[in-house]
């Protein structure tokens, strides 16, 4: 059981018999068979009603005796007996002989009066039956209290019910007594002069009046004559006889009449078909429009033939407007498929909603578009990621080698792939994100701007306002939809595992391979989210972007950094050992220069990952620790070729055709160790200066220290080995051939252990003065590896000293030549420690020295420095 039915408003609000009224409320009725009747005035008026909706019925005002304020009840199945909150006043109109009314008039009391006319606010306008004017007479007696004082009376002079006392109180409520006197005088005058005109008009026409008295009285007699002659029906002969006279002259010309009756109904047939030939051409032009794609003129033709045949009951029309129907079907279907179709415009899609509105589609046309367009998008990026998926797991792609990879590394190598890289080495994932950023940039706009255009009300239809939630949600689902395809190719880590079978499985293997691939990724996000932000789309479906762009920087900038470090640990096997002699560093190779060229191309890539581009993007320096952990990435960057340099000095280059030794490749890391700490680490340094507007001070003095450190260890490293070469030799030297100090013939020269040790060193003099810097005191390395050296071979000299246990006079000498010899010889290198330990070494000497010793020590040491004068020079 519904609501019962309520009537507010009603319109006219003062009617008389048989006008038209509009009633409106609410619950009314769901249907006209729902309404089971409409009191007004005590009259039921559901035979006149006619419903029109829940909320409006049309009825007639009753044709009844009522005249006052009534109420309007409404009836329905579904909710009962209504009520009612207006009333309608009801007039009861004055007519004359000659008007025309809805209702019967009782004609026992003719009118006397003018016709009256109905006033603007509804009531009758009377000529005062008293002859006075009540103008003046504002002040009314209630209405309501006359109706009860006089029930079934009214004021109306025309009326059975008149009474004269409901009259006065009616119209003359004010009027004084006096006035009343002379109305009533006016009164009597009138219906006098009324008599008195009676009798003249009689008294004038007396001989009228006779003569047609005379001629009723002869037709009465003409009247009763023919009866007793023709009888009581005259007329029965005389049809016979017009019967029998058709029906003869029907026999004469029946030929004749039917020959006319087919020439009437061919000419009629031309007559029609060629009136008509528009309507009956016009399924054969909707046919050949249709080929021809040609809809505005069928519709025009449609639209034409529908007002000038659509309410004709003909059945002919019919038959012909049904075939009609049918090709406009056709059209419908047409123009529905071709609305469905990608590519295009935002008016074409206009005007095929406009037209499908036009021909009264079911449904709203422009909806269904939106629609299919979403399902469009979303297909076409399904489509292309299933394509890429299936050809990332059949497709064998190495790890890309950018910049170093080329055997001749060049200053105008790049470290990461252009974006117009050949598609033939291209990650599948890499061009999935370049297609579907494509897609969505070329589809996205088109989809918002046909949502827009309909909300706005500019595609014909009546806009759908609670649809606009439902939009909304599409173009949330489908940008976020597009986000995650993108992180699901080349940013797995940030879905969770449920959302990766959502957007698809690729490679395990993809993030090492997309790595370098990352910043060309980027941009082309970042051209989506460019045009994204000029549609004007809701801030929560920019944000969804925002966060992957975002998400996509940060992933950028430690893979570039990252794919740095590797890059430069890739150095050792490219290295060549090409010296490049300089005054200031000496010897060194490309290295340094192929590790600026790796950092410095790689500033770029971090300027564009790291900084914002516009105000659209999220600022990742200012999350917590980011600048911490920015710092900590350069200064693994700039440490990492410290490691490189290490490893060098450890790698096997005896592929090489001109592969160095252990020690020239130290000395030659100490060479770029120093000349990276000098030289290249201070145009990193300027390069970075633009980045996020860093400090780079405790990255570059972290890195310093790492460089310090190994050159430290660089140097130790030589000197070992240097040292280990020259002391080895010497005890095998000093006994070659079975020497015994105990029978040591006579001395002449210093022995040849003590010339080998000057030639060895020597050798390191002439390898570290080759290598290193001769003309900054700083970089050069001969006397402090020289004097290490030297230090050395005079402990392993006091140690041999020390261990023999017989010596004869020869020896003595001989060994106090060779102590003096190698003295002499080093002393430019001979530090505090090395000559305490060649002290130690003589001081037995001494004590066993003879007369006559000191000259023949004196003629060994000038034969040995006129044999060994080269040497000695080359130490000078």
């Amino acid at each position: 059981m519904g609501p019962p039915p309520v009537v507010t408003g009603i319109s006219p609000k003062e009617a008389t018999a048989g006008m038209k009224l509009t009633i409106r409320g609410e619950d009314l009725g769901v249907s006209p068979q729902d309404l089971i009747g409409i009191v007004i005035a005590d009259c039921d008026c559901l035979m006149s009603a006619d419903w029109k909706s829940p909320n409006k019925i049309t009825a007639l005002c009753p044709g009844s005796t009522w005249e006052g304020v009534s109420d309007i009840i409404v009836a329905t199945r579904s909710g009962g007996i209504g009520s009612c909150n207006v009333q309608l006043k009801i007039y009861k109109e004055a007519v004359g002989w000659l008007k025309e009314v809805a209702v019967w008039t009782q004609e026992k009391y003719p009118l006397r009066r003018k016709n009256r006319v109905l006033s603007p606010s509804g009531g009758l306008e009377h000529d005062d039956a008293l002859g006075l004017s009540v103008e003046g007479n504002e002040l009314k007696y209630p209405v309501e209290e006359l109706r009860q004082m006089f029930p079934d009376h009214t004021g109306d002079v025309g009326s059975e019910h008149f009474d004269p006392v409901y009259y006065l109180l009616e119209n003359h409520y004010q009027t004084g007594f006096e006035d009343l006197q002379a109305g009533l005088g006016y009164l009597r005058r009138k219906v006098n002069g009324e008599n008195e005109s009676q009798i003249s008009f009689i008294k004038g026409n007396v001989s009228s009046i006779m003569d047609q008295l005379d001629s009723l009285m002869s037709i009465k007699r003409q009247f009763e004559g023919d009866n007793k002659k023709h009888g009581a029906q005259p007329t029965a002969s005389l049809e016979a006889a017009i019967a029998k006279a058709k029906k003869e002259a029907d026999e004469m010309f029946k030929e004749v009449l039917g020959r006319k009756d087919g020439a009437d109904a061919t000419r009629n047939a031309l007559n029609v078909l060629n009136r008509f030939k528009f309507l009956f051409n016009l399924p054969a032009n909707i046919e050949t429009n249709l080929a021809k794609g040609d809809f505005d003129r069928i519709i025009d033709e449609y639209e034409r033939a529908k007002s000038l045949y659509g309410e004709s009951e003909s059945e002919i029309f019919q038959i012909y407007l049904q075939e009609v129907g049918q090709g406009v079907e056709k059209l419908k279907t047409r123009l529905l498929l071709k609305l469905q179709e990608t590519g295009l415009t935002l008016d074409q899609q206009k005007k095929i909603i406009a037209n499908l509105v036009q021909l009264n589609f079911e449904g709203d046309p422009a909806w269904e578009c939106l629609q299919v367009h979403y399902r469009e998008v979303l297909g076409r990026l399904d489509a292309c990621r299933d394509e890429y998926i299936e050809l990332n797991h059949t497709e064998v792609i190495a790890q890309p080698q950018f910049g170093v990879g080329a055997s001749t590394p060049t200053s105008n190598q790049v470290l990461f792939p252009e974006d117009d890289q050949p598609n033939d080495g291209v990650p599948s994932p890499v061009m999935f994100i370049e297609q579907a950023t494509g897609l969505v940039a070329q589809d996205f706009p088109a989809l918002w701007k046909l949502g827009q255009a309909y909300f706005k009300g500019d595609l014909v239809v009546e806009p759908d306002g609670g649809k606009q939630t439902v939009f909304k949600e599409m173009i949330l689902g489908g940008i976020r939809y597009y986000s995650n395809m993108i992180r699901s190719a080349v940013i797995p880590q940030t879905l969770k595992d449920f959302e990766r079978n959502e957007y698809g499985l690729w490679r395990d293997d993809n993030i090492k391979v997309v790595g370098p691939w990352l910043p060309s990724c980027l941009r082309h996000v970042r051209k989506s989210y460019l045009s994204f932000i000029e549609l004007d789309l809701p801030l929560q479906a920019l944000n969804i972007v925002k966060r992957l762009t975002t998400d996509l920087r940060i992933q950028c900038l430690q893979t570039v950094f990252q794919t740095v470090v590797d890059q430069v640990h890739l150095l050792p096997d490219k290295e060549e050992f090409r010296e490049d002699i300089t005054d200031e560093y000496g010897a060194v190779t490309e290295l340094p220069n192929l590790f600026e060229i790796i950092v410095i191309q790689s500033v770029q890539l971090i300027k564009e990952s790291l900084l914002q581009e516009g105000k659209h993007e999220e600022d990742i320096l200012s999350y917590n620790n980011a600048h911490d952990d920015l710092e900590l990435m350069i200064q693994n960057v700039l440490s990492s070729f410290a490691i490189t340099l290490e490893n060098v000095v450890n790698e096997d280059y005896d592929s090489l055709r001109f592969a160095p030794t252990d020690s020239v490749k130290l000395l030659l890391c100490l060479n770029n160790c120093m000349f990276t700490q000098s030289q290249v680490l201070p145009k990193i340094q300027k390069a970075y200066q633009d980045v996020g507007h860093l400090s780079l001070e405790r990255p570059i003095a972290e890195a310093s220290k790492n460089y310090t450190v190994l050159h430290g260890k660089l140097f130790e490293a030589y000197l070992e080995q240097k040292c280990e070469q020259t002391v080895t030799n010497i005890e095998p030297s000093m006994y070659v051939g079975k020497f015994d100090w105990a029978r040591c013939p006579r001395p002449v020269d210093a022995r040849d252990y003590i010339k080998e040790i000057i030639h060895n060193v020597i050798l390191v003099h002439s390898e570290v003065e080759r290598i290193s810097s001769i003309s900054n005191p700083r970089h050069n390395y001969i006397a402090g590896i020289l004097e290490r050296v030297v230090e050395t071979v005079a402990e392993e000299v006091n140690r041999l000293f020390c261990c023999i246990k017989r010596m004869n006079s020869n020896g003595c000498i001989q060994a106090w030549v060779d102590i003096q010899c190698l003295q002499e010889s080093l002393k430019r290198y001979l530090n505090k420690a090395a000559g305490d330990f060649l002290a130690d070494s003589a001081k037995p000497l001494k004590e066993l020295e003879r007369p006559g010793d000191r000259q023949v020590i004196d003629q060994c040491i000038e034969v040995f420095k006129d044999r060994m004068r080269l040497s000695l020079a080359a130490l000078s």
